[in-house]
C-alpha cells in the first residue's frame, strides 16, 4: 500500500455516532485508534456501527471494566489488517485508587511483512494545581499513565514500528512528563513533524463556535498521534473539528515506507459520487474517480485486463454489474473516471455500496472506494377506483325567490 493512514479520536462517548461514522468513510482510514467509546449506548453496540460503516472488518474492543477497571472510557481499534494479538493494559501505580479507571490497549498488526505495535488510550483529566477542579489524585494517574506509555514503547522491539495516539489529557506545556514522552521514548509526533508550526484545535472545543473554535500552538493541545519507525515519512498530517462528531478533533496522518520499493499497481480514491435513497428496481448513474499512483500502466485490453470491482462482499451482483470497464489507458499519475449505471436491488433496507481496483487474474489492489449505505425503498402504487356507471346521487336543494317591486 503506498500510504498508511491512520486517524486518532475521542469520539465523546459515541454521543453522535453517524457523524463519527461518516467523516471515518470519508477520510478511510487504514488504522483507527479510538477512546471515549462508550459500548453499548442505548442499546447499540458503537463498535460494531462504526465496523459496518467504515469497512475495517479487524477489531477490539476494551471497557475500562473489562479487566477490573471502572469508569465509562472505553477504547478501541478498528483496522483493515488483522489484529494479531492484543492486550489490555492497566494505569495503575503505588498510592493510585484501586481499581484503576483508565488503561491502554494494545494491538499487534503485520502489514506489507512489517510488524506494527499500536496503542491507544485515555489518561485521566489534569487539572490546573490551583484551580477549583485540581486533585493530587488526578495529576498522579495522569503521570502514570504517561510512565506507562513510555515503558511500553520500550518493551517494543526496534524492528518492529509504533503507533501510539490517544488523548493523553496533558501537554507539553503543563507538564514536564508530557515533555518526557516526546523528548526520551523514541516517538515522534506525527502532527509536529509535518507542520510544526500549524495551530489546531484545542481540547474539548469543536463544539464551541460553530465549529472554529480559536486556535492553539502544538505544545497547548492534549490528542496525539505518535509514531515510531525510522523508515517512516509523514507524508500529511492535520488536527481538525468534524461537527456534530464529537468536542475533540480528530488527529489524521499518512506514513510512507521509504525502504519499500514503488507499487506496481496502487490506486487511491479521488471521488465517489452514489445517491443515498434509491427506490427498487430504478437504475441510478454512479462516478467513481480512481488515480493511479502505481508504476503500471492500466489498460482495458488483454488477457489481464484493468476494472472497477464490487466490494462488501467482494464480486457481489448486488447492483446489477460485476465489472466496470476501463474506459482507456491510465498512465501513472493520471485519473480516470468511471460511469456506470446501477440498478437497485429488490430490498427494502439499507445497502452498502464500494468497489475497488483490480487486475483480472492477478489481483486487488489499491484504496476501497467510501462505503456507502444506500437506503433503498419499494416503489408506491396507488390504484384509483373509477365506477363507470356512477348513480345520481339526490340532495334537496333550499332556494329562496324575493319579489322585487319595479319601479316606474
Amino acid at each position: 500500500m503506498p500510504e498508511l493512514r491512520v486517524i486518532a479520536w475521542n469520539i465523546l462517548e459515541g454521543e453522535r455516532l453517524e457523524s463519527v461514522a461518516s467523516t471515518l468513510s470519508n477520510m478511510r482510514p487504514d488504522i483507527v485508534l479510538l477512546n471515549e467509546v462508550r459500548n453499548p449506548l442505548n442499546g447499540r453496540d458503537q463498535v460494531d456501527y462504526l465496523v459496518q460503516q467504515c469497512s475495517l472488518p479487524y477489531h477490539k474492543y476494551e471497557s475500562t471494566t473489562s479487566t477490573g477497571l471502572t469508569g465509562t472510557k472505553g477504547v478501541a481499534i478498528l483496522s483493515r489488517y488483522p489484529l494479531l494479538q492484543t492486550q489490555m493494559h492497566m494505569v495503575w501505580g503505588e498510592g493510585l485508587p484501586w481499581p484503576p479507571t483508565f488503561g491502554t490497549l494494545q494491538a499487534t498488526i503485520q502489514i506489507d511483512g512489517l510488524y506494527h505495535e499500536v496503542f491507544t488510550t485515555r489518561y485521566r483529566t489534569l487539572h490546573t494545581p490551583g484551580s477549583e477542579h485540581y486533585d493530587e489524585t488526578q495529576e498522579a494517574q495522569n503521570r502514570a499513565g504517561h510512565k506507562q506509555a513510555h515503558n511500553l514503547v520500550q518493551n517494543v522491539p526496534a524492528d518492529r514500528a509504533v503507533l501510539f495516539g490517544g488523548d493523553f489529557n496533558a501537554n507539553w506545556a503543563n507538564t514536564d512528563w508530557s515533555t518526557e514522552l516526546r523528548d526520551k521514548s523514541g516517538l515522534t509526533d506525527a502532527v509536529w513533524q509535518h507542520s510544526p508550526y500549524t495551530m489546531v484545535p484545542p481540547e474539548s472545543d469543536c463544539l464551541t463556535n460553530r465549529g472554529n473554535p480559536p486556535l492553539v500552538d502544538l505544545a497547548r493541545r492534549y490528542d496525539y498521534l505518535y509514531y515510531r519507525y525510522p523508515k517512516y515519512r509523514v507524508s500529511g498530517a492535520t488536527m481538525k473539528c468534524a461537527l456534530p462528531g464529537s468536542d475533540h478533533p480528530y488527529v489524521y496522518a499518512t506514513f510512507v515506507r521509504m525502504d519499500r520499493p514503488a507499487e506496481e499497481n496502487a490506486a487511491v480514491v479521488v471521488r465517489q459520487e452514489v445517491p443515498i435513497y434509491m427506490v427498487a428496481g430504478e437504475t441510478y448513474d454512479v462516478q467513481v474517480v480512481m488515480k493511479n499512483v502505481g508504476t503500471n500502466t492500466w489498460t482495458p485490453g488483454g488477457s489481464n485486463p484493468y476494472r472497477l470491482g464490487p466490494q462488501n462482499p467482494q464480486d457481489n451482483t448486488t447492483w446489477g454489474l460485476r465489472r466496470v470497464e476501463l474506459p482507456h489507458p491510465v498512465a501513472p499519475g493520471s485519473e480516470v473516471t468511471f460511469v456506470s449505471k446501477v440498478t437497485a436491488p429488490d430490498v427494502t433496507d439499507v445497502v452498502h455500496f464500494q468497489c475497488r481496483m483490480l487486475q483480472e487474474g492477478i489481483q486487488w489492489f489499491g484504496d476501497f472506494s467510501p462505503n456507502v449505505g444506500v437506503r433503498v425503498a419499494q416503489r408506491q402504487l396507488f390504484r384509483i377506483a373509477v365506477d363507470p356507471t356512477p348513480t345520481p346521487v339526490r340532495r334537496d336543494i333550499q332556494v329562496t325567490v324575493r319579489a322585487l317591486q319595479r319601479l316606474a
